[in-house]
Order: structure tokens, then sequence, then C-alpha cells
């Protein structure tokens, strides 16, 4: 089953980026517009790292 969604997913990519010559792009925007509405906010990298490291 899970080889099927992979090869889903592979094929949904590949359809993408023969759609749009700008593919990398629009489908980063996709994921950020929609997990932002699908997934708990995370603290960004800098937040979560203390400044200084003893």
């Amino acid at each position: 089953m899970q080889a099927e969604v992979a090869d889903t997913a592979i094929t949904a990519l590949v359809a993408l980026a023969r759609m749009r010559p700008d593919a990398a792009e629009y489908f980063a925007g996709q994921i950020a517009e929609k997990s932002s509405r699908f997934l708990p906010q995370q603290p960004a990298f800098d937040d979560a790292v203390p400044a200084e490291l003893p």
C-alpha cells in the first residue's frame, strides 16, 4: 500500500512539473499554504536553538 501511495505522489509531482515551468516554487507555496491551515505551528529553528551554546 505504501508503494502505491508513493507512486501516486511521484506521478502527481511529475504531472505538475510538466504543466508549470515554475513547478518547484508553486509547489512550495502550496505546501506552505496548506500546512499553515492543517499542521500545528512550529517555532522557527532560530527560536528553538539557544543563541549561545555552552
